[in-house]
């Protein structure tokens, strides 16, 4: 089976951030079409992936709820641009409002980019721990550090199409107001450290290519 430094090329491996410490992970798959448009089916994917508050629908074994905004907090349907920001939190905690402070992890948008050609298409959007802006509070609300990363790449050539995801720098934030944010962050990074991250990202990116919309 190929690996993702196999089928993209550099120009676009180029946009990964470099690994310096912590843990790193790549999640890969890939598909060749055989009876399907693969510029109609990108346009799909894309759509899929840049709407993300419709990831919910994707993440199948973990109950997840990601709000995609602005900074200044005006919910979105779609990525716009780098420094959109995305609350992510546990079902069903986003419907109460409840320790939000606690529960809820937040990231940004650190990298947009898009090519697209008849040969070669790319989507590319890489997110990074960050503070809630809309609280007094510079302490960042994620359980990684805000050096940490996670790029998606959604790439086409031809008739194949991959979804790539790609953890760099995690280390667990341990820079916290209260013992309480702290044995929270251990126990959610140690999920990641077991791989269990690479089975959800995973899942998300089966879950991508095959949905039924």
């Amino acid at each position: 089976m190929k690996t993702y430094d196999q089928l993209l090329p550099k120009q676009i491996t180029a946009y990964i951030p470099a690994h310096i410490q912590g843990f790193q992970r790549d999640m890969f798959i890939y598909k060749k079409l055989e009876n399907e448009d693969p510029i109609a089916h990108f346009k799909t994917l894309k759509n899929r992936l840049t709407h993300i508050n419709q990831w919910d629908e994707f993440c199948k074994i973990s109950d997840v709820h990601f709000t995609l905004m602005n900074d200044k907090g005006e919910n979105l349907n779609q990525v716009n641009s780098v420094g959109d920001l995305i609350k992510i939190e546990k079902k069903p905690m986003h419907k109460v409002n409840i320790c939000e402070d606690l529960f809820a992890d937040w990231v940004i948008i650190t990298k947009f980019i898009e090519i697209d050609d008849e040969l070669i298409s790319c989507a590319i959007i890489e997110l990074s721990p960050t503070i809630n802006p809309f609280i007094n509070s510079n302490e960042t609300k994620h359980f990684y550090r805000k050096d940490a990363s996670n790029t998606f790449i959604l790439y086409r050539v031809k008739n194949i199409l991959s979804v790539s995801i790609h953890g760099r720098n995690e280390i667990l934030n341990s820079k916290v107001s209260s013992k309480l944010k702290l044995a929270r962050n251990i126990f959610i990074s140690n999920f990641g450290l077991l791989g269990i991250d690479n089975l959800l990202w995973k899942d998300f990116a089966r879950c991508l290519f095959s949905y039924d919309s």
